[in-house]
């Protein structure tokens, strides 16, 4: 009984925790998005029973629905730098988003980034051994760069591996 107990306040102690953090955190995914999410609002799984939980020793698994779990796009046109700015991150205890694109007035963090943001991610369909090229044109597609825009795109996929991509 007193492990429960002391099991709860520290799990209590850290839902109330990563609840305080505001700016470009997830906390409230969009009704209609393809994220998972527990019945703590938070994006990551837990261990189903006690037991393991016990043994968890606190660690998480990220879960992503999309094929990567970061992602940083930044767009470059007409001699402005950043006119386009993505970026994308799911850790084990947070997810953060932040979608700018000055060419049409747009600055979305947390919530209402990834509410925007998850429509487009969902579609992608290629991964770390697709040519950089189809890859290129995909984001280019997505996010509607301008023809002679430069950009750069930094992914981790979901199984570690790291790539950077430029146009």
């Amino acid at each position: 009984m007193r492990k429960k107990i002391i099991l709860s306040l520290v799990i209590s102690s850290l839902f109330l925790q990563v609840g305080c953090i505001a700016g470009d955190k997830v906390t409230n995914p969009p009704a209609n998005s393809s994220l998972p999410e527990d019945e703590q609002g938070k994006l990551t799984k837990q261990p189903e029973d006690e037991d393991a939980m016990e043994n968890s020793t606190n660690e998480q698994t990220t879960v992503t629905p999309y094929v990567f779990q970061e992602f940083d796009l930044e767009v470059d046109h007409e001699g402005k730098e950043d006119v386009i700015e993505v970026e994308y991150d799911n850790e084990p205890n947070k997810v953060e988003a932040t979608y700018i694109d000055r060419l049409q007035d747009l600055r979305l963090k947390g919530d209402e980034a990834l509410k925007k943001l998850d429509p487009i991610f969902s579609d992608f369909d290629f991964d770390e051994n697709t040519p950089d090229e189809e890859v290129l044109n995909t984001i280019s597609d997505a996010f509607n760069i301008p023809d002679g825009a430069t950009f750069e795109l930094s992914i981790e996929f979901t199984n570690g591996v790291e790539k950077e991509y430029r146009r």
